[in-house]
């Protein structure tokens, strides 16, 4: 009897192709919230679509900002792109570069600056050249230098770096061509135009153009989560629920928060400490006052006692204070409801209760 083939295929298109199909999605469907977790892991918890955005971003040779106003929550984000499982294939040909701009030497030259840059490159790349021959070999080479530069704003403390010619090539080697064989990825506690009008003040020359302007579309500000957000990473935890009252009313939905006292809640449990909850809100009542002492001193005067006012309850004339009230609100610090604004995090309210204003958003503590 002769095989036929026709109607064998046929079984195969109707029958087994489609069954495979069906078993590959619930595969994908089941692995997936784990693959997430191995990939994210607690350490980004929140901040999925911010670290997809950047690798995106990256892959396709553009630059990024990320602008936050913890410091700790920026520099987390911003290492774990170095982890080369976010880009499949392409991993091989990312080289990654990380500088904290805050702890460079005061008097650090472009010269010390580019050599620390350059350190990863020297096992791929041999070269004695300028900086444009050197990324002209790395474009050859179907290479990609992501430059991640921390605390990007202490910028303006190194003078021989805020200078125009400086900051013109940074600007040049990362724009110049697309995609760029240099990808920077900078964080700062402020928005970009506020960096650059700070930048413009200490320079020594007349420049008044933008030099990261490039980057505009780029800018990732690590804001609250929404409600239903914060829900949605809440249920993937599967917290106990007598932790979830505690989470839900005094955490609040900053991504960073959150992180802070699940953390310290995952540990008390696995420790077997009497009363994990308690011993939680006494750990994160203690890292927010640290976060509130590092906060206040670099939020302007203004966005400052607009923020204390509103913890305090004190707070009117939102329409002199337009700016101030959308910088606050993009950070996830504050909120509109019902016609006033309300802080979103209830524990920086307890810490501000009764404090003095003209004390902590004095111009002295700037």
């Amino acid at each position: 009897m002769e095989f036929d083939y026709d109607k064998f295929y046929g079984y195969l298109m109707q029958f087994f192709f489609p069954l495979m199909a069906i078993l590959t999605g619930l595969f994908i469907w089941a692995t997936y919230p784990a693959m997430t977790r191995k990939i994210f892991g607690i350490s980004l918890l929140g901040r999925e679509k911010e670290t997809r955005r950047l690798v995106n971003k990256i892959r396709t040779g553009q630059s990024g900002v990320i602008i936050g106003i913890f410091g700790k929550e920026r520099t987390e984000l911003l290492t774990s792109l170095r982890d080369k499982n976010l880009y499949g294939r392409e991993a091989d040909n990312f080289i990654f570069s990380y500088v904290d701009i805050s702890a460079l030497e005061p008097d650090c030259t472009p010269e010390q600056f580019w050599r620390k840059v350059q350190e990863p490159l020297q096992e791929k790349i041999s070269h004695d050249g300028g900086l444009d021959k050197l990324f002209e070999q790395v474009n050859q080479a179907q290479l990609r230098l992501i430059l991640l530069l921390d605390r990007f704003h202490n910028i303006v403390h190194k003078p021989n770096l805020n200078q125009a010619i400086f900051l013109g090539k940074l600007r040049s080697l990362s724009s110049s061509m697309h995609p760029s064989p240099l990808c920077l990825v900078i964080t700062a506690h402020e928005s970009l135009r506020k960096l650059h009008e700070e930048i413009i003040q200490k320079l020594d020359s007349f420049a008044t153009s933008p030099f990261f302007n490039f980057m505009d579309v780029g800018e990732i500000t690590l804001g609250a989560l929404s409600e239903s957000d914060r829900n949605s990473v809440l249920k993937k935890l599967k917290l106990s629920r007598e932790a979830q009252p505690f989470i839900k009313n005094e955490v609040g939905r900053h991504p960073y928060l959150l992180r802070i006292a699940i953390n310290r809640l995952t540990e008390a449990y696995e420790t077997q400490e009497t009363n994990p909850i308690e011993v939680t809100k006494r750990y994160f009542n203690q890292q927010c006052k640290a976060l509130l002492d590092d906060m206040l001193p670099i939020l302007s005067s203004k966005m400052c006692q607009v923020f204390v006012q509103i913890s305090q309850g004190t707070f009117c004339n939102p329409g002199d204070y337009t700016k101030e009230l959308e910088e606050l609100e993009k950070t996830g610090l504050i909120k509109p409801e019902n016609d006033q604004w309300q802080v979103l995090s209830p524990v920086f309210v307890e810490l501000l209760k009764e404090q003095d204003i003209s004390k902590l958003c004095s111009k002295e503590s700037k």
